[in-house]
């Protein structure tokens, strides 16, 4: 039989250890001149993640809210401190976690060296694709929302299809050009994360339910 833990228990278990050794990590680690915080960019790089850890709770407050009220899930009784709103505080500091720790774990990866040059970040192409798959994702996400068994899957689409078409339409070929760095960068941190978030769910600190009702 599993344990019961609270929600800032689970903080404490897997996400603080996690991020205190991705910040040693990073501060052990001298910078490079291809590293994404070099000497003469890593005040800028820091900063940028502050910026970023805000941007993040602005955007999900509302939509973590929503999906509370809405019933999508719920938290176990006695497992958080208390709610601002609809959702626990726990949640709140969970959203902010989430890009620190990332950020932590990219400011170890080293560049490919170079830059794509002009000619290359000025091609439409790369943005038109861009543009229209970050569109294509939000349509399937708003499809998706009529459905009683896919009303989930169709709110985190339609959360990230905004995210998605800012990135891949303004800096696709950045992207492209530092693609092991984007994808190791970002996969590494959320599967970690996707496996606490299973451990969450399995010891009873949230439980998704499956149909909700839209409308």
């Amino acid at each position: 039989m599993l344990p019961q833990i609270s929600y800032l228990q689970f903080h404490i278990v897997f996400l603080l250890p996690a991020t205190l050794v991705l910040a040693a990590s990073a501060m052990a680690i001298r910078p490079e001149g291809n590293s994404v915080r070099s000497n003469d960019r890593g005040h800028i790089y820091w900063l940028v993640v502050v910026v970023l850890m805000l941007v993040a709770l602005l955007y999900t407050t509302p939509w973590d809210n929503y999906l509370i009220a809405r019933g999508v899930w719920e938290y176990g009784e006695g497992r958080v401190l208390r709610t601002v709103g609809h959702a626990p505080i726990e949640e709140y500091l969970f959203i902010l976690v989430q890009p620190l720790m990332t950020a932590f774990w990219l400011a170890q990866l080293p560049l490919r060296e170079g830059w794509p040059n002009v000619s290359q970040q000025l091609r439409p192409v790369p943005r038109l694709i861009g543009c229209t798959t970050g569109v294509l994702v939000g349509c399937i996400g708003l499809y998706c929302l009529q459905g009683l068994d896919t009303f989930y899957l169709g709110a985190i689409l339609v959360w990230a299809a905004p995210v998605l078409t800012l990135q891949w339409t303004v800096g696709p070929c950045q992207l492209l050009y530092h693609y092991r760095v984007v994808l190791f960068g970002t996969l590494v941190p959320t599967i970690y994360l996707w496996g606490a978030d299973r451990v969450a769910i399995a010891v009873g600190i949230w439980t998704q339910l499956i149909r909700t009702q839209p409308g």
